[in-house]
């Protein structure tokens, strides 16, 4: 007589059961990771109380479009504002101006507004690129501005060289020196509240600090070359040694 042997089939079915909780474990942590990152970047980041601006340019592309926007934090995401542009409007139908948003959006009202051609004709741009001295900045700037007054402009920034702060602006056609000086300034005083801790080891004013970042803007090309020539002048200055540098014989000769 064989003796009885009991077989366990609730072991395979156990281990399905398992697997099949364990796939849906993994769907449902993907679907919320999803939705969560669809929900974070729908919406707006924060905005200036006073808006921005936005300009698309004559020829970019709706890829570009997108990146600008989110350069200039107005989407979070520019995949999410590149496919609701190109799939959900006519990206043929975007025109070249400059967009205002004087408040936050989510990402759908600002394809709208950008696919509606919303265009502020009020506004034009000002671009000011960095190590430009106040003698350029007026130039620039009597370039989008023609009735803007040069003279006026280089008198009332006598003592504010470096402290103009570069940028691409945008002004009313009427904008006049007085109000672009206190723009550029203003500007300059937000931007470098951040920095405005000086390392002891320095022993340089923040004035000096200012002076020294002036050089490297125009002595060294990136990030890798201005700390080496930093370091160099900083041990010149050190050891009271001129800083011998080129940038400054440049800027005395005006050439």
């Amino acid at each position: 007589m064989k003796p009885y042997i009991q077989t366990n089939n609730a072991t395979p079915t156990k281990k399905i059961k398992s697997l099949i909780l364990v796939f849906f474990g993994v769907f449902l942590i993907l679907v919320l990771s999803f939705m969560l990152y669809i929900a974070h970047n729908t919406t707006a980041p924060d905005f200036p109380q006073d808006g921005l601006h936005f300009e698309v340019t004559k020829g970019m592309t709706t890829k570009e479009i997108a990146h600008e926007a989110k350069v200039k934090g107005i989407v979070r995401s520019e995949t999410l504002l590149f496919m609701i542009l190109s799939y959900a409007y006519d990206p043929t139908n975007i025109y070249a101006g400059v967009y205002f948003f004087p408040n936050k959006l989510n990402v759908f009202s600002v394809a709208e507004k950008i696919s509606q051609s919303d265009i502020e004709e009020d506004f034009i741009s000002i671009t000011i690129p960095e190590g430009s001295t106040r003698k350029e900045i007026a130039l620039f700037a009597t370039k989008a501005i023609p009735t803007f007054d040069t003279v006026l402009f280089l008198e009332l920034t006598k003592n504010l060289e470096g402290y103009l702060f570069p940028d691409t602006y945008f002004v009313s056609p009427d904008f006049d020196a007085e109000q672009l000086v206190n723009l550029l300034s203003t500007t300059f005083t937000k931007k470098s509240a951040v920095q405005k801790e000086i390392p002891e080891a320095l022993s340089l004013t923040e004035y000096e600090v200012l002076i020294l970042a002036s050089i490297l803007e125009k002595e060294a090309n990136d990030e890798t070359s201005m700390r080496m020539v930093s370091g160099i002048l900083q041990n010149r200055l050190a050891i009271d040694m001129p800083l011998q540098v080129d940038a400054t014989v440049g800027y005395v000769l005006d050439k």
